[in-house]
């Protein structure tokens, strides 16, 4: 038999659902009643949306402090750097930010107004009377209660305050003149008539009053904040609400919230910022002035006041004295050579060389008395009166001219001294100006960057100081809430809908339980987990059934043996099954009133068996105990015989039959089941 006797049978699920039919009617009524009402007294829900662009709008110090500031920037050492969307979302969403929106706007009131035709809608700033209380009540308020205001004219209410999931009423007032104060335990409130309060055709209000932080947790979960995209920097924030003014008071509310944090933070640490800047500028400017002084006595000590033009000048002295030196060399030997030839040849006609770079008078009037007297000593003698006139002449010259020449050499000698003296001071200057230039380069490179320090810390404060007096916001609210999309017709035709799927979802699972729960035989239907439906009949004196189990019984001729277990023990299965086989001229013997099953297993019984089956074309064994077929299970299991079990239907369990069936098998089990 088959072992799984939970298995789902859409035939008992039919037949379940169809005995639930009422209950299918009844659903479907009262959840499409419930729907319709829902689409009709439901307000309108509203889409708000609105968008904010992070970090576009900004104080940008990039250029305000040079290249120093540009380097920090660089390696995140100080400065503002691009704006973390993701981070900013999350302060968005902080709890911070939504207690800053509910106390902003009020929102730990909520005013729903009914109509006298029972229309309901959520007010804002149209509400008839207003519910007041100091902020530090809503603060600490920590069990959210309504207050119910039925305005009954004249400027007088009844006024009753509840709290819990079953509405206990905590404070009641009758016949109140507005204004009033409201005592209840959870405090005092005062109601108060607003402009409204003659005007509005909503005359029942529900106040539900709430304490900031449990308002706030319900204003974030009713709030989806992401980003709108991945490539840009916008945050999106979508909310719905029933009142759709409200809603974009709450959106605009959230991204002002947000920016007045951020703005805070900014001056808090513009603030900060300020006055570490201050302490590092006196700093900075002592270790300016420190490296300064050190700059100049430096120079001072080392005698490098002007040290570029110097060093230039030092050059052009090392360099520039040797065509000095050596033209003051060729003078020295170029008199040299006029003194020897003066003073060593005193009587030759010799013509002292001239440079043009020294045109000296007497030379040129020398060497012309020279000529001169060469030219005489050709035409007179000695004591030529001329002659010696001009003898006395060259000799003047000669003597002028060894005394010039030696003034000359002494002083071309006294200038290759002092200008070899200059080369030798000019050069060791030189020499030791690396060194020099190298310590003075460490300490310009100190003052250059203590300077750009100093200039930094100033700018940045100046930054600091613009931050601190900026009203600029770190997100730019480029799109202002606006309405999203409303739930129009379509939308509330959406309660029906759900209603009737529910409606049959709730039957179908009552249908489902009472067909787990059915675990009596009633129909074939019952017995498909055994596999033995297909032989099975429901009997109710109908000849057809009867007729219909008879040709299931008689279509293999070679079992003629039919043992009949009479469950319901009524013996109408076997006489209905005699009758109908006798019909068609079939002959039947009866073997019934057997003491017990032990019979049945007996070598005379079987010969009597064996004896019936001779003379007849079928034997009717009716079995004592059906309940201990076990006992029997070898005889009857056996492919000369069939089983016929008779059940009243809802009398015995499934499990029970299944279990005095174990062993049998389905194909040779035949079953009447009676109605």
């Amino acid at each position: 038999m088959e072992k799984d006797n939970n298995r789902l049978d859409l035939r008992r699920l039919w037949r379940s659902a169809w005995q639930c039919r009422w209950i299918y009617l009844g659903m479907i009524i009262l959840c499409l009643g419930i729907g319709i009402w829902r689409a009709i007294v439901s307000m309108p829900k509203h889409t708000i949306v609105g968008d904010v662009l992070i970090g576009e709008i900004g104080y940008d110090d990039t250029n305000a402090a040079g290249g120093m500031a540009q380097m920090m920037k660089t390696f995140s050492v100080g400065g503002f750097g691009g704006a973390a969307v993701d981070n900013e979302m999350e302060i968005m969403k902080s709890h911070d930010v939504m207690v800053r929106t509910v106390r902003m706007l009020g929102l730990n009131r909520s005013y729903l107004g009914k109509k006298d035709n029972g229309k309901k809608a959520v007010l804002y700033q149209n509400s008839p009377v207003a519910v007041e209380a100091p902020t530090e009540y809503f603060d600490t308020l920590s069990v959210p209660f309504k207050i119910n205001i039925e305005l009954l004219g004249n400027g007088s209410a009844h006024i009753k305050a509840t709290k819990g999931f079953f509405g206990t009423t905590i404070a009641e007032v009758d016949n109140a003149r507005l204004p009033m104060m409201f005592d209840t335990p959870l405090g005092s409130l005062h109601i108060m008539p607003t402009e409204h309060f003659e005007s509005s055709p909503y005359r029942d209000i529900t106040v539900s009053v709430y304490g900031n932080d449990l308002r706030a947790s319900l204003l974030y979960q009713d709030t989806k904040i992401d980003v709108k995209s991945k490539l840009a920097d916008i945050i999106e924030i979508e909310y719905d609400c029933t009142n759709a003014d409200l809603g974009m008071v709450t959106v605009d509310g959230i991204m002002g919230e947000y920016n007045s944090k951020r703005l805070e933070r900014m001056h808090e640490a513009a603030i900060a910022s300020i006055q570490y800047y201050d302490d590092r500028i006196a700093e900075a400017f002592k270790d300016l002035q420190k490296i300064e002084r050190e700059v100049s006595d430096y120079q001072r000590a080392n005698e490098l006041m002007g040290i570029d033009s110097e060093l230039g000048l030092l050059v052009g002295t090392a360099v520039g004295n040797k065509p000095a030196i050596m033209t003051a060399n060729y003078n020295i030997a170029y008199h040299e050579t006029i003194l020897d030839i003066l003073r060593t040849r005193l009587n030759d006609d010799v013509i002292i060389p001239q440079m043009e770079s020294l045109n000296d008078p007497h030379i040129a009037a020398f060497n012309g008395a020279i000529q001169a007297r060469r030219d005489l000593k050709r035409s007179a003698t000695d004591d030529n009166t001329a002659l010696q006139l001009l003898n006395q002449k060259i000799q003047d010259l000669r003597d002028i001219i060894i005394e010039n020449s030696e003034k000359m050499i002494a002083k071309s000698k006294a200038d290759v001294k002092h200008q070899q003296e200059l080369t030798n001071v000019a050069q060791k200057r030189l020499d030791a100006y690396p060194d020099y230039q190298l310590e003075f380069m460490n300490l310009l490179r100190d003052k250059e960057y203590k300077n750009s320090l100093y200039q930094y810390l100033v700018s940045s404060r100046e930054n600091s100081v613009l931050q601190l007096y900026s009203k600029t916001n770190l997100g730019f609210v480029y799109q202002p809430a606006y309405v999203y999309s409303s739930s129009g017709i379509f939308k509330r035709l959406l309660w029906p809908v759900a209603m009737l799927i529910f409606a049959l979802f709730a039957s179908s699972c009552i249908a489902l339980f009472l067909m787990f729960i059915s675990r009596k035989v009633k129909d074939p239907m019952d017995i498909a987990f055994m596999e033995i439906d297909a032989n099975a009949v429901n009997y109710a004196g109908d000849r057809e059934q009867i007729n219909r189990l008879r040709t299931l019984i008689t279509a293999d001729t070679s079992r003629r043996l039919i043992y009949s277990a009479d469950f319901a023990g009524n013996g109408i299965a076997t006489k209905a099954l005699t009758d109908s086989l006798l019909s068609i001229e079939r002959s039947v013997e009866i073997i019934s009133g057997l003491a017990d099953n032990d019979t049945i297993l007996t070598p005379s019984f079987n010969g009597r068996v064996k004896e019936a089956l001779a003379a007849t074309d079928y034997v009717i064994v009716d079995i004592p105990a059906p309940t201990r077929l076990f006992e029997l299970e070898h005889i009857i299991d056996n492919n000369n015989a069939n089983l016929l079990i008779a059940l009243e239907s809802g009398k015995i369990k499934r499990s029970t039959l299944k279990k005095y069936l174990s062993g049998q098998t389905a194909a040779r089990v035949y079953t009447l089941i009676e109605k």
